[in-house]
């Protein structure tokens, strides 16, 4: 997850192997330019499923990094998206977990958050009309009218919302 040479967005995956031998996994939807944890979620799977969902991800679209890295890339994007106050996904605290006495301060990394010095909020697909005109209030608020930049589609009657 390289934040230097990124469209802003990626996922990071953590696993661990349970105790009854299944596997524990939690998936963070990291937004490194502006919302920090825009998803999360946990989920279980036995050994084969667990397989099988490896199977289907895309060839060369995964890179593997230092668990300590992967913690202290997620949770510094957490804290860069508070200090502009916004919250992380509902399931944030429990998908966090998985971390468990992994130390980010171990990781040798440091990761950049934001573009070009400012935060981007880069509106999704699926941020609704309400959720993109929030955003953007509340970056106006925290940063004043130059202090950051945004993309959001542009509606049938021209407008951004």
């Amino acid at each position: 997850f390289d934040t230097s040479n990124m469209v802003g967005m990626g996922s990071v995956i953590m696993t661990r192997k349970t105790n009854d031998n299944n596997i524990l996994m939690s998936v963070f939807l990291v937004d490194a330019y502006c919302l920090g944890i825009k998803n999360s979620m946990v989920k279980f799977f036995s050994e084969e499923k667990y397989r099988d969902f490896l199977a289907q991800m895309p060839e060369g679209k995964i890179k593997n990094i230092h668990p300590t890295c992967a913690r202290k890339l997620v949770e510094k994007a957490e804290q860069y998206a508070a200090d502009l106050d916004f919250l992380p996904h509902n399931d944030y605290r429990e998908a966090q977990k998985i971390f468990g006495d992994i130390d980010s301060a171990a990781c040798p990394r440091s990761f950049t958050f934001g573009k070009d010095n400012k935060p981007f909020y880069l509106a999704g697909p699926f941020d609704k009309p309400r959720f993109r005109k929030n955003v953007l209030n509340t970056l106006e608020k925290k940063c004043g009218p130059d202090g950051y930049h945004y993309l959001s589609p542009v509606g049938e009657d021209g407008d951004l919302f």
